[in-house]
Formats: structure tokens, C-alpha cells, sequence
């Protein structure tokens, strides 16, 4: 019997290896949901026997189908017990197992037979149907998986009693005999749609192990993808810089030859030459702080910080790009004199100094910037930088810390590489910090960076 046809639609989209894989899977089921069963059927005929007139009037019968039933049991434990050794050849285990199977309805249904035709509607008679009916039921519970097996299994155990009824045809027997058919109906149909539940069920546990692998798979290719572009654009970084310093330096001598000193035209062409270098040096930097970050090679030297101290130097640094826009900033020293953050200094002051980079190049025309800190909830400080430009609308602030975005600013004539907000986040990040970003009431934007408060040192 070809246990493997029921299931052929469920099974059609995989491959041979996972097909084995399944029914092997199904034939651990099956053994384990029936491994009581030949044990009941045992006991059922050792209550049954001791009430049937059979026990009396024929006991060397008695004791044949005493013998049968037990060996049926035997060669049934016997082969599931084999499964462990017999995946490699599944087919012949499983066939052995059906037909050891198959013989406890054989040998069952042959007793009640017999016992229904000789003893008709007798009590004794009465409890071995009983003990058929259990039986039955107990088969379409743990054999569903092989549906054609539990099928042939209620045939099998329903045919002899329903022969026996014919042959003792009356009333009572007619109501037995419609009784083991529409029993056998109903458990044919529930059979098939368990057994369409099971299958698919299972198929559908095997699709989504099989995506998760794959999953698993593809992510493990693009992270070593995302190294192996790390590790090259760190590598590319490094060589770029090198030319390019070169260009700046010989771009510099030019500006302050003394001795041959350039025409108005050719400094200007010279100006524009160390202008475009610096940005494009600038780039290469922020490249190379991506890829080092991305590729986890970028270290953490964790200290403690006075706040204020370091923001007198940052403002102090970006005092002439601020003079040179002919901006305002505002440095608004913390309330509370002495507070303190563990950070890296020299990663916070590239933050800081990137914030304030881009409220100079994006403010409004004399903007004002302000530069302040304060104590914050949950025992941390927070650092602002505020400014007065035009802003980004609510919708898209969360794309502000996307790499290469922009914003609709690349077409303008303010330069920027859309990584420094990248990188910014990703320092914090490393240092345990937070950051974010929100519109202020009346005009431009605020950036703000906040650390755990440490106790003064």
C-alpha cells in the first residue's frame, strides 16, 4: 500500500531529500500516536474474552485468536521499534509496518465476527462490539497520518461483524449493521480532512524553515558583503588621501608663493582648486569614519567630560565659519556649574562639531545659533545645537539620519555629503548615548545629544 499518494499535492513543490525528510518525520508521528494502540486492543480482549460464551463453548478457538492477537501486537511493536535503523530504507519499514498493522483489525474484526454470528446479541457479544467501536475510533485517531492505512484499518475491522449481521439478519442486526456504516462514513471524512490539515501543516513548518534558512543565509552574505565593502573603502579611503593631500599642499604653495607670486585669475582658479579639495578631503574623511565604524574597527576611549569646558572649545573652533557667514552664536553655559558625561572627548567634539557645521551651512541670512546644555530627566545631560534656518518638515526628520541623504539639498550650492548625521548617530551610539532631532516653535531646528551625568571628579 502506497502510504505516500494522499499527501502528493502537499508535496510536489520540494525536493527528494526533504520529501524523505517528512515522511520520515510523519512515520515518527505515527509510532508515537499509535505505540499504545496494540496494548489496548491486548487488554480489550482479556476483559472481553472472560464475559464472551466463546471462553466456555470453544476455547481452543478462544485461544487461536488469543495467539493471533498477541503476535499481531509483537510484530507491530517489533517493526516500530525498527524505525530508528530503517530511515535509509523507509519504503520496506513501511510497508512492514502497515501490514502489522492491518492484521490487529484482521484478527479483531474476525473475533467479533465470529462471536456476533455464533453468540448474536449476547451480553459478552455486546462488550466485544463495544471494545470494536473503541477500537476503530482509536485508530482514526493515531493513524490519520496514513490515511489510507486508517481507512483500510475500520474496513478491515468493521467488515466481519457487518458479514456476521447478514447472516443473523433481523431487526437488531439491521440496526448494528447501519450503525457500522454510517460509523465508518463518518470517520472516512473525518480521516481525510485531518489528514489534509496534518499534510499541510506540516509542509507549511517545512516552507518556513526553509525561508529562515535562507534568510539566515542571505544575511550572513550580507554581512560579509558589508565587510568587504568596509574593508574597501577604508583601503580606497586611505589611497585617495594620500594624492589629495598632495594636491592641497601643492595648492597651498602656490597661494603663498612670494617669490612667483599668481595673477588675480590664477589664485582665484587656485582658490576654487583648495576649496573643491577640502571638500572632497572632507568626503574621503567621512567615508573612511563610515566604513570604520561598519567594519567595528573604530575604538572607544571612554573619559570623564566637563561639559562646558568642552563646548568653550568647540565654539571657540567655530568661531571664524561663524564670523564668516556673519552669524550669531550663543553659548549657554549649563545652570549647574560641574556637570559631567562619560564620553569619548575626541568622538563628542567630531558630534558637536558636525552639528554645528550644519547649522552654519544651513541658517537663515544673519541666523542665530545657540549652543547650550542643561540637566536632563533620568539623572543625564543633554547638549543643544539650535538654529534658525528654514528646517525639515516633521514627516521627514526620522530621514535625517539616513546615509547620503540630503533632502532635496544636494542640487543647491551648499556642500555636505549626507553621511556626517550618519556618522554623528553612530558615534553616539557607541559612546551609550542618545540623539535626536525636533522643530523648534518658531523658526529652524534643534539637534541634541544626551549622556548618563557622572559625579564631578
Amino acid at each position: 500500500m502506497d502510504n505516500d499518494k494522499p499527501q502528493v499535492d502537499q508535496l510536489n513543490g520540494f525536493d527528494e531529500l526533504t520529501v524523505h525528510k517528512l515522511n520520515v518525520h510523519a512515520a515518527k508521528d505515527i509510532v508515537k500516536r499509535s505505540a499504545n494502540g496494540p496494548l489496548i486492543v491486548l487488554l480489550g480482549f482479556a476483559v472481553s474474552v472472560f464475559s464472551a460464551k466463546m471462553l466456555n463453548e470453544s476455547r481452543l478457538l478462544t485461544l487461536i485468536f488469543f495467539v493471533l492477537v498477541v503476535l499481531s501486537t509483537a510484530w507491530r511493536m517489533y517493526v516500530a521499534h525498527l524505525l530508528p535503523q530503517q530511515t535509509e530504507r523507509l519504503k520496506q519499514w513501511k510497508r512492514h509496518l502497515t501490514w502489522s498493522i492491518l492484521s490487529t483489525p484482521l484478527i479483531w474484526g474476525a473475533y467479533t465476527g465470529v462471536n456476533f454470528y455464533l453468540y448474536d446479541t449476547s451480553t459478552g457479544t455486546m462488550i466485544i462490539l463495544l471494545f470494536t467501536v473503541g477500537i476503530a475510533g482509536g485508530a482514526s485517531i493515531s493513524l490519520f497520518i496514513w490515511k489510507r492505512v486508517a481507512q483500510a484499518y475500520l474496513g478491515l475491522i468493521f467488515i466481519s461483524p457487518i458479514i456476521a449481521a447478514i447472516a443473523n439478519w433481523n431487526p437488531v442486526s439491521a440496526s448494528f449493521i447501519f450503525g457500522f456504516l454510517a460509523y465508518f462514513v463518518f470517520s472516512y471524512i473525518q480521516i481525510e480532512r485531518a489528514n489534509s490539515e496534518y499534510w499541510q501543516a506540516l509542509c507549511n513548518t517545512q516552507l518556513l524553515e526553509k525561508q529562515a534558512d535562507e534568510l539566515l543565509l542571505a544575511k550572513e552574505i550580507a554581512e560579509q558583503a558589508n565587510t568587504a565593502k568596509s574593508k574597501f573603502l577604508s583601503s580606497m579611503s586611505h589611497e585617495l588621501r594620500t594624492p589629495m593631500n598632495a594636491v592641497l599642499g601643492f595648492s597651498h604653495l602656490l597661494q603663498t608663493d612670494k617669490k612667483n607670486p599668481l595673477t588675480l585669475e590664477q589664485l582665484e582658479s587656485v582658490n576654487f582648486i583648495n576649496q573643491s579639495g577640502n571638500h572632497l578631503l572632507n568626503l574621503i574623511n567621512d567615508v573612511l569614519d563610515l566604513s570604520r565604524i561598519e567594519a567595528g574597527s573604530l575604538d572607544v576611549n571612554m573619559e570623564h567630560i566637563d561639559i562646558n569646558v568642552l563646548l568653550d572649545q568647540v565654539c571657540h573652533l567655530n568661531k571664524s565659519q561663524v564670523e564668516h557667514h556673519r552669524l550669531t552664536m550663543n553659548h549657554l553655559t549649563a545652570e549647574h556649574h560641574g556637570i559631567v558625561i562619560h564620553a569619548d572627548k575626541q568622538k563628542l567634539t567630531q558630534v558637536l562639531l558636525n552639528l554645528i557645521s550644519n547649522a552654519i551651512k544651513y541658517n537663515s541670512k544673519n541666523g542665530v545659533i545657540d549652543v547650550s546644555a542643561r540637566q536632563a530627566e533620568g539623572g543625564k545631560a543633554r547638549i543643544s545645537v539650535s538654529d534658525t534656518g528654514g528646517g525639515v518638515n516633521d514627516e521627514r526628520l526620522s530621514h535625517l539620519f539616513k546615509p547620503f541623504v540630503r533632502l532635496g539639498k544636494e542640487n543647491t550650492s551648499i556642500q555636505g555629503t549626507g553621511i556626517g548625521l550618519t556618522i554623528s548617530k553612530e558615534l553616539v551610539d557607541m559612546m551609550a548615548g542618545d540623539i535626536g532631532v525636533f522643530r523648534n516653535p518658531d523658526k529652524g531646528m534643534t539637534f541634541w545629544v544626551e549622556f548618563a551625568q557622572e559625579k564631578p571628579v
